[in-house]
Formats: structure tokens, sequence, C-alpha cells
């Protein structure tokens, strides 16, 4: 079975521009047009220019292999929200991946073929996430402490578990026994200050006033002790 390559219609494209042929697929078509003049559409011809410089491809390809919104990628890049979107619309078609599984064989087999500073941006972007791509473009980061502590929180425990099978006084023993340690750590910090137990807490509270400013006594209900023999 062939599998899916989200670049079908960029490949028509470049036959088209080099070759002098007509594209069977239209979006290729318009994207061709719009880069040889023939219908005025700088936002196509923007996005070909990406397509046709490798690293910033690989770079703008692999925050939407993690389908990051296009506003998230503009911040990061400078790129134009519109270009971006034509670029997944025209050249990068990531709608041929069916499942998660799909986008990981595609990065294994861009191996062969891409070089090692650009395969690391694919990769990252799926093991990692966005958030890790536009660090690696030392450009501003939107994480929040709660994000960082469930992340250090998930690593540890994780990289806890490498110890199974070998020898408890081994050297790799040793090192999973301190990534556990960081990532209870972690996990007590976030059970102090879950901000979600906060806003259940809250929202009771909220839901103890409503009920209790129905019932509430004044002057004027019936059998209301006298105002003197009201404690405070």
């Amino acid at each position: 079975m062939r599998r899916p390559d989200p670049h079908k219609r960029a490949y028509q494209i470049e036959d088209a521009l080099d070759n002098a042929k007509t594209p069977t697929d239209p979006k290729a078509q318009a994207v061709v047009d719009a880069v040889n003049g023939d219908v005025p559409n700088e936002v196509l011809k923007y996005a070909w220019s990406k397509y046709d410089e490798l690293m910033e491809r690989t770079i703008i390809e692999a925050y939407l292999l993690a389908d990051t919104p296009y506003q998230q990628i503009a911040e990061a890049t400078g790129v134009p929200a519109p270009v971006l979107k034509a670029y997944t619309d025209y050249i990068f078609d990531v709608t041929v991946f069916r499942d998660r599984l799909e986008r990981i064989s595609y990065v294994a087999r861009c191996r062969n073929i891409m070089p090692r500073e650009q395969q690391a941006y694919l990769e990252t972007a799926l093991t990692r996430g966005p958030e890790y791509i536009t660090w690696l473009l030392n450009r501003k980061n939107t994480l929040l402490p709660r994000a960082v502590l469930e992340a250090a929180m998930t690593e540890g425990v994780y990289m806890g578990m490498a110890h199974r099978g070998t020898d408890p006084a081994s050297e790799q023993a040793k090192q999973s026994r301190q990534w556990l340690s960081s990532g209870v750590q972690a996990a007590s910090i976030l059970m102090r200050l879950d901000p979600k137990s906060d806003e259940d807490a809250l929202s009771d509270l909220r839901l103890a006033l409503i009920k209790d400013m129905d019932s509430v006594v004044s002057a004027a209900t019936t059998g209301a002790p006298a105002a003197e023999d009201i404690g405070h």
C-alpha cells in the first residue's frame, strides 16, 4: 500500500514550473498561475516561496504536523496566517494522514531524504509539541507554570520506569530513582497548587451563598427572633 504523501500537489507544482507541464490538480494549477504571474495572487506566491526554501519549509511543516493554530505559527515565525493557511490548502496537505501513526511513519521516512538539522524539527513536532519548536527558534514561549510542572511530573514518572529488569545497583537504576523522585516532587507541588481545586471550591461557595440567600431571615419574616436576641 502506498503511504500518504502531503506533498502530492507540491510535486505537480514543481514539475509544472520546471517543465512547463499542466498539473492535473486545480489547486496545483492555481499556485503555478500565481507564481508565473498569470493570475495575481500574492498569498499563493508567498506560500510557494516558503516551500522553495528547505529550512523554512521544514519549520512550517513541523508546526502543521503538530496541528498548531495558524495564529500561533504566525507569532513564532512572522509568516502571516493567511499565507500559512494557503500553504496547508495548496501545498502541504495534512488531511492525507488518517491518524497519528501515519504522521510518525512519514517523519521516519524523511530521515532518508532530509538533513539531520531539518529532520529534528519534524521529530520535535511529534514528540515535544509546537512550544518546543518555538523555543528552538528563540521566540517568546507561552508555557504556564502548571504546564511545566505537568511535563516534569510525566517525564519523571516514565523515565523512572526505565529501571525495570535492570540490576537495582546499576547506574541505570540509580538514574531512574532520581527521575522518579523529581516526578513525585512535581506531582506534590501540583496537588498543593492545583488551580482546579480552587475553582471547585469557589463554585461550591457560590452555590452555598445562593442557597442561603433564598432562606435569609429578616425582621419582617414571620416568627423571626427579636433583633436583640440575634448573636453576632
